[in-house]
């Protein structure tokens, strides 16, 4: 099962032509929502609930459908190369810089001792 995993890590690696790797299936500029979900399955196990359970991350993409006619390529063939790993070199990520932070202005107390404004409030409220 490595093996080939690994084969079609590769095989998707040599057909990409860029640094983000989509599925085959996803159309390029049409709106995308993206859904993940970490689905913990905690069962009893014998070192105690953190020990041992299953856990995975599930996702789906979700596009309108397109009904352009779009002709598939074909992928390259997997070659058997007996690796059960890859090597793939970590992305460059963009150079963030901080500033200073921008946002709302403090809010303001309001002195709620005064009969007006809590007889205000009241009367909200009644409604």
């Amino acid at each position: 099962m490595e093996e080939i995993s690994a084969a079609l890590c590769l095989q998707k690696l040599a057909c990409t032509d860029g640094d983000i790797l989509l599925p085959s299936n996803l159309h390029h500029q049409v709106f995308t929502t993206l859904a993940w979900d970490n689905i913990d399955r905690l069962e009893e196990t014998l070192s105690g609930v953190g020990g041992g359970a299953s856990r995975r991350v599930d996702g789906i993409a979700v596009q309108a459908k397109v009904t352009e006619s779009s002709e598939v390529e074909p992928l390259p063939p997997v070659t058997e190369t007996k690796r059960r790993s890859i090597d793939v070199p970590p992305p460059t990520l963009p150079t963030y810089n901080v500033d200073q932070r921008e946002g709302p202005e403090p809010s303001r107390s309001v002195d709620l001792e005064e009969d007006d404004i809590t007889h205000t409030a009241r009367l909200k409220n009644m409604i």
